[in-house]
């Protein structure tokens, strides 16, 4: 017998129609849909309207009333007249001793059928073969998760937890504690991008710089960093093909230049053999995609796919956020560049992974990383586009400072660390290696 069966529909209804206390605590969980019982998701469906105007339940009497006036203004469908007769009688009768039990339980409920409704839903999109209805129909699958999530979720008790805290501060004193965080490869970035001590999971972090200001060297480097500390790394590149980001890691993991792959071949085979000897290795997987034609809802049915084959990715990288394709079309580019941003981050909550993508500035911003330091302000189309981001880095390059291998990472606007850094490292280009050593602080 289902845990959640008729019986527990009707326990759980008797509370939402009489008492107070449980609607004001947990009645937002409870919708008409959830349900199976045609008759007593109507029931539920008037009592719903009545609370949203009265915002308190009501004695039997006033009930069949709103029901009487609903049902004529044709607001509501009652099938099912002696059933609903039948309901009112066993919802009446409860005594209503179980509240704590139903509360506990409702949010697992409400997310179950929730589930349940969006995977119906979802075999329906299918069927239709059409690409907006299965995208809105994911959407609903992955809301779906979250219902309830609020209830479940443990609280903070800024008193008791205290022990907590200072025992994790220790941990990251002593270098053992990264709050799950993807590396970057380079101790000295890691350090500065607290709490994580890398590239933070569920958050979108965005490296913004002028074209061919090595932003693609910048996320193969992390890529490949990522993966020798063996966390799995997802590649999806909007603007060159499988085949340069794969001759492109060569160049960055063998340390031989990409012009010279091909006459010292034997030296790359070597290097990249031994670089797969690495205990512990990740995934590290990437796939093409013509320009602007990558959405969001796209790349998380490839995700699933993996996660299906029981390949769960650490880092999400996405090359890069300004040639991918929105969900809805707009007149205005900024809209849609605004919710690619924000649809990146909400996949990264999904599927508890770091997003890691690219940004172009503008021609003022270009200008600045030339000079100084370009920052957010200087987001190409709109400062919008990244204002979601929990981590914005810009990187800034002088012409001296590129003959001389050196970049500028400045800490543009970071939610969790310290903004207004500015690191500068050794790199080398030519390998594809964007960082090869700290320098310092400037």
């Amino acid at each position: 017998m289902s845990q959640f069966d008729q019986a527990f529909q009707e326990q759980l209804a008797a509370h939402y129609l009489r008492d107070d206390v449980f609607v004001q605590s947990v009645g937002s969980l409870v919708l008409p849909d959830y349900f199976e019982n045609e008759t007593l998701a109507a029931l539920v469906a008037i009592q719903k309207i009545y609370l949203e105007r009265y915002g308190s339940c009501c004695t039997l009497k006033t009930y069949v009333q709103v029901m009487q006036r609903l049902i004529a203004a044709k607001k509501v469908k009652v099938a099912d007249m002696l059933e609903a007769k039948r309901l009112l009688g066993v919802v009446h009768k409860d005594p209503l001793s179980d509240r704590q039990f139903v509360i506990d339980t409702i949010a697992e409920f409400a997310r179950k059928q929730a589930l349940t409704n969006a995977t119906m839903g979802m075999a329906d999109a299918l069927d239709t073969d059409d690409d907006t209805k299965i995208a809105k129909a994911l959407a609903a699958v992955e809301e779906a998760k979250q219902v309830g999530a609020a209830d479940t979720a443990a609280a903070m008790n800024f008193k008791t937890s205290r022990i907590e805290r200072q025992q994790k501060r220790a941990q990251r004193a002593a270098g053992g504690y990264t709050n799950g965080g993807i590396t970057t490869g380079i101790p000295e970035l890691d350090n500065q991008l607290t709490p994580h001590r890398g590239w933070g999971r569920k958050e979108l972090n965005i490296l913004m710089a002028p074209p061919k200001a090595g932003k693609t060297a910048a996320k193969i480097t992390f890529g490949l960093n990522a993966a020798r500390a063996g966390h799995n790394v997802f590649y999806a590149s909007c603007e060159v093909s499988e085949e340069i980001i794969g001759e492109r890691a060569d160049a960055c993991v063998s340390g031989v230049p990409l012009k010279e792959l091909v006459k010292r071949q034997a030296e790359v085979d070597k290097a990249v053999e031994q670089w797969e000897q690495n205990p512990g290795l990740g995934e590290f997987i990437v796939q093409a995609f013509p320009i602007r034609t990558l959405k969001v809802s796209e790349l998380t049915r490839i995700l699933k796919r993996y996660e299906a084959q029981g390949i769960t990715f650490d880092l999400i990288i996405v090359d890069y956020l300004g040639i991918m394709r929105p969900e809805t079309v707009y007149t205005d580019k900024r809209f849609g560049l605004a919710e690619i941003g924000q649809d990146l981050r909400a996949m990264g909550t999904v599927f508890n992974a770091a997003v890691l993508t690219g940004y172009q500035t503008n021609r003022t911003g270009t200008q600045k990383a030339q000079r100084n330091v370009s920052d957010g302000t200087d987001a190409a189309d709109d400062y919008e586009v990244v204002r979601t981001a929990d981590v914005l880095m810009t990187i800034n390059q002088s012409v001296d400072e590129r003959a001389a291998g050196e970049v500028v990472l400045y800490f543009s606007e970071m939610r969790n660390a310290e903004s207004g850094l500015r690191m500068r490292f050794n790199q080398n280009l030519a390998c594809a290696r964007f960082i090869t050593g700290f320098v310092g602080f400037d």
